[in-house]
């Protein structure tokens, strides 16, 4: 028997000897042709071809050289390369029948089907798993003494029946090439420990049954999670629910008679709160109604505190939030006496509001100091004052000495003694923030008279004051008057005049009113009698009257009769 290698180095050695014949008989061929020359390249391309084809030595090589021997002038080996075509694919079939017994041999796998295999290896020109079959036959042999080792063992660990035995047998499994009682053992060992921990489970539970407490059974319960046998888990949970209710209702009636005993709001409302947490509550509606009754008498305690306030109080007010309390009360026993309360004191509070209006009425026509003083005298002591904070802008607003004007808020004040409106500034300046701005201006007494007119304030009917008019605002820092001066002048000699004492503050007039006053001379729209050509004014230095030439120049303060109206 050779091999498919074998073979193929045979036919090269068996052709070899013919190519010395070929490449003669090609050169004789040659000599009779065209020349020895292009035969001499013919072969030497013969030559190249068929050792190469042999350096391959397979079917595809040798079909190549064959595939041009027509069209090439030498082909010297193509009986040889047939030949060897021929060879090769008998060895190639040799081969695939060789391949198919194997795959049989391997699909068998006994001893019987390796050892035919080697058997026929002697007919066939290829057996190229001849090693493989021998290791195999080796391997099954080894195979089945371990199987014998490993049925003994087994036998050996049945006839224990322990769990040490089945452990030895599995633990010897990865030594051995042959553990074919695995499954058996791994069932064996988890019945075993399955009757060790139905018995341990046994134990425990009689143990907890013997304590019966909470705590043995709750134990009881925590080891079921390291035990693969509970049996009696629902009896345990059973059994602690039952003991839990019994504690609970033992705690429940120490609570409650806690709660009795204290008899409070506080004390049932905290048993009560507890029940959420307890499994039995069984007084919740004995504290429910305890609770109801306790909030009954408080809330009738509440209320004769709140009605007494009331009472004490005794206004409309005090009245009317006893009643607003009676919605969250749950007692409210004097809702008609505050009801009837509430209308009686409306009805003198109608009384009192119509004797208001009309002592705010009489202030206002009197509109003085001493008037509005009066009106609220006695705020206090009246069931009903409206009217104190208006009385009180309107004290607020009389100013200058004595209280004598009443400051109208607008650059203006009224002379209370006279009923006149004077502007607080002299013409030229500006009234802003409680005083007079910038320089009074100077004016002729035609052109003070051409002012006459001016709008201030909302008003259009200012004028020039006449003398006498004048005279009312003239004050002096002192007082009145402490002497009668003689004035002298060119054209007319000395004559009396009264006049501000010498040393008193200038200007002289009530700066409170009117503030920033020149000590200067001031226009009258009174002409004086004797003398066409002059008009009246008053000196605010000294505080004295006197004529000017109407050409003259003196300032202006603008007065209007407190009856006119306001421009629209």
């Amino acid at each position: 028997m050779i091999g498919r290698g074998q073979l193929g180095g045979a036919v090269k050695k068996h052709l070899k000897p013919l190519l010395g014949l070929g490449a003669a008989t090609v050169l004789v061929v040659a000599a009779g042709g065209v020349g020895s020359y292009l035969y001499s390249d013919s072969r030497e391309k013969d030559e190249r071809l068929w050792n190469q084809a042999l350096e391959v030595d397979s079917i595809e090589a040798y079909e190549e050289y064959l595939s041009d021997c027509e069209e090439r002038w030498i082909c010297g080996y193509e009986a040889d390369a047939r030949q060897a075509v021929g060879e090769l694919e008998e060895i190639e079939l040799a081969a695939a029948e060789d391949e198919r017994l194997w795959s049989e041999a391997q699909e068998v796998d006994t001893q019987e089907a390796y050892a035919d295999y080697l058997e026929g290896c002697q007919d066939r020109l290829v057996c190229e798993h001849m090693a493989d079959a021998k290791e195999a036959l080796a391997l099954l042999h080894d195979r089945k003494e371990a199987l014998t080792e490993d049925e003994r063992l087994w036998s050996k660990a049945q006839e224990k029946g322990s769990l040490e035995a089945y452990e030895d047998y599995l633990a010897g499994c990865e030594e051995r090439p042959v553990c074919q009682h695995e499954a058996d053992a791994r069932e064996a060992i988890g019945e075993l420990e399955t009757e060790q921990y139905a018995a341990e489970d046994e134990r425990l539970w009689f143990e907890a049954q013997e304590a019966d407490s909470l705590e043995a059974y709750q134990d009881y319960l925590a080891g079921c999670n390291r035990r693969p046998s509970c049996q009696y888990e629902a009896q345990a949970r059973e059994a602690i629910e039952e003991l839990e209710e019994e504690l609970s209702a033992a705690e429940d009636e120490r609570l409650w008679s806690e709660a009795q005993e204290e008899d409070s709001l506080e004390a049932y409302k905290d048993y009560l709160a507890g029940c959420d947490q307890r499994l039995v509550c069984q007084y919740e509606a004995d504290a429910r109604e305890a609770i109801e009754e306790l909030e009954e008498e408080l809330s009738a305690v509440e209320d004769e505190r709140l009605w007494a306030e009331a009472q004490e109080v005794d206004s409309l007010e005090s009245y009317e939030d006893y009643l607003a309390g009676c919605e969250e009360r749950l007692v409210c026993q004097y809702e008609a006496e505050a009801q009837e309360a509430i209308e009686e004191l409306e009805e003198e509070l109608a009384a009192a509001k119509k004797e208001d209006e009309r002592l705010w009425s009489e202030a206002q026509e009197a509109d003085n100091l001493e008037a509005y003083e009066g009106y609220l005298a006695d705020c206090d002591e009246r069931l009903v004052c409206q009217y104190k904070q208006d009385a009180q802008k309107a004290i607020d607003s009389f100013i200058g000495h004595g209280n004598r004007y009443r400051d109208n808020r607008d650059g203006t004040v009224t002379d209370i003694e006279t009923g006149l409106m004077w502007m607080r500034c002299s013409l030229g300046q500006k009234w802003r923030d409680g005083a007079c701005e910038q320089e009074a201006e100077i004016y002729t007494w035609h052109e003070a008279r051409g002012e006459e007119g001016y709008s201030f304030a909302g008003y259009d009917d200012w004028r020039l004051p006449e003398i006498e008019e004048l005279k009312e605002i003239v004050f002096c820092p002192s007082g009145e008057p402490s002497y009668r001066g003689l004035i002298h002048r060119p054209d007319a000699g000395f004559f009396d005049r009264e006049t501000c004492e010498g040393d008193d503050d200038q200007p002289a007039i009530d700066e409170n009113a009117f503030p920033d006053t020149p000590s200067s001379n001031f226009w009258s729209s009174s002409p004086y009698a004797d003398n066409s050509s002059r008009a009246w004014y008053i000196d605010f230095y000294h505080g004295f009257d006197n004529w000017l030439d109407k050409g003259s120049y003196g300032r202006v303060r603008l007065v209007r009769s407190d009856s006119g109206r306001r421009d629209e």
